[in-house]
């Protein structure tokens, strides 16, 4: 978003949302006329993204040696000795990259290279086809016009007196905002009786004197004006 939008983000707010709003447009009809195109001369049916990364598996796929266990499930051997296990009915190979988004991976195609009848297209989802890709942007946004708000502007500016929303009278508390939940006394005393009994240790009282931490040391018994401990950092 910074690299498409680096010479507008100083724009108006309004300006802004409007680039944004056209870019888009503009992006998803690009990507329609695309897919329709391709589809229209037959060129490939799935899209760029799954072409390439189908030329990629069927590249590291040549150097791999396999040694099957039934129609849809084998061992794939790399050139360095690594074996990974791969499974076609489940879409699922040990390199993780087969489930990742349904793409046969390398190990699947060397795999698929041993089956009869059967391609790597096989196994693409329905998703990577053009067809989806050209339904996904068949609808588009619709132009707008920044003019069509010259007359909120105009209702804006002769609005009445009585109708002017007055500020707010409540204050904003200082201070920095608390991220993190702070710890009741409660709390603390139960996690540090529960401490003690695994530390098989006498745990503080839970009211009284020596039932309040040290907030310098942490150790119960005596205050921080009090603490004598040596703290070493």
């Amino acid at each position: 978003m910074n690299k498409v939008f680096r010479d507008n983000r100083e724009l108006l707010v309004l300006d802004l949302l409007n680039k944004i709003w056209h870019y888009t447009m503009n992006e998803r009809y690009e990507r329609y006329s695309k897919a329709n195109r391709q589809i229209t001369h037959g060129q490939q049916p799935v899209t760029d993204y799954c072409l390439l990364r189908l030329q990629e598996s069927e590249q590291w796929s040549s150097s791999n040696r396999v040694r099957m266990a039934s129609e849809t499930e084998g061992e794939v051997i790399q050139a360095n000795g690594k074996v990974f296990l791969t499974n076609l009915a489940r879409r699922w190979c040990s390199c993780g990259h087969f489930q990742e988004n349904g793409i046969p991976c390398g190990h699947a195609f060397s795999i698929i290279r041993q089956v009869q009848n059967r391609s790597p297209r096989d196994y693409i989802p329905q998703f990577f086809s053009l067809t989806t890709w050209r339904a996904t942007y068949s609808t588009n946004l619709r132009p707008v016009s920044l003019e069509d708000l010259s007359q909120f502007n105009n209702l804006v500016n002769n609005q009445e007196e009585g109708e002017v929303v007055e500020p707010t009278t409540e204050r904003r508390t200082q201070g920095r905002r608390q991220l993190l939940r702070q710890e009741s006394g409660a709390q603390r005393r139960k996690i540090v009786r529960a401490q003690a009994r695994l530390n098989g240790v006498q745990a503080p009282p839970s009211h009284g004197k020596g039932s309040q931490a040290c907030r310098r040391c942490g150790v119960y018994g005596h205050n921080r004006a009090t603490c004598n401990v040596e703290l070493n950092f």
